[in-house]
């Protein structure tokens, strides 16, 4: 299976001001907005990748073949749009549980073709972990611009985000 996601929301799991918050900057006249959007940027997405979910709704396209019943990948998933053959464009039936997240061709569906699938998938409100998993990430990469800090290792530059981004983590089934 492969998946991309097609269409962004604009929607800010972080914003500015939270980071400044987050980051202790109190009145610097915008002089670092370029660098704290950047790494929050960086650090949604990493978060994002961590956790495989999307924490803000997005369209997703996913192409899969010889596969019966699945996951639909990166978590949350409401609506499923369309599943439509590959080669022509043809609708194909299927069933999605929204409570499990288990995807499922109807059974005269010819599996060994290649099938798109496109749905939308993400939280309509981050969660309260992927805010916070998110802005500490934020918080390390602010104070730990180098590669290498004198006196220590990179085990010893802590990690908080990812026992916060653990507690949403999807696994793999």
């Amino acid at each position: 299976m492969f998946y991309r996601v097609i269409n962004r929301s604009e929607t800010a799991v972080v914003t500015l001001a939270q980071s400044k918050n987050q980051l202790n900057i109190v009145d610097d006249e915008g002089l670092d907005d370029d660098h704290i959007q950047l790494l929050i940027d960086t650090a949604v997405e990493l978060s994002e990748k961590y956790t495989r979910r999307l924490f803000t709704v997005e369209t997703v396209e996913l192409l899969t073949q010889n596969k019966q019943s699945f996951f639909l990948p990166l978590g949350e998933v409401e609506t499923v749009t369309s599943a439509k053959f590959a080669s022509d464009d043809s609708d194909v039936g299927f069933t999605f549980n929204a409570i499990s997240q288990i995807f499922t061709f109807d059974d005269n569906v010819d599996t060994t073709k290649e099938i798109k699938i496109t749905y939308t998938a993400g939280y309509t409100k981050p969660a309260r972990a992927a805010i916070m998993g998110s802005m500490m990430l934020i918080s390390s990469m602010w104070e730990n611009r180098e590669d290498t800090i004198t006196g220590m290792t990179v085990a010893d530059i802590p990690l908080n985000s990812t026992a916060i981004l653990d507690s949403i983590k999807l696994g793999w089934f």
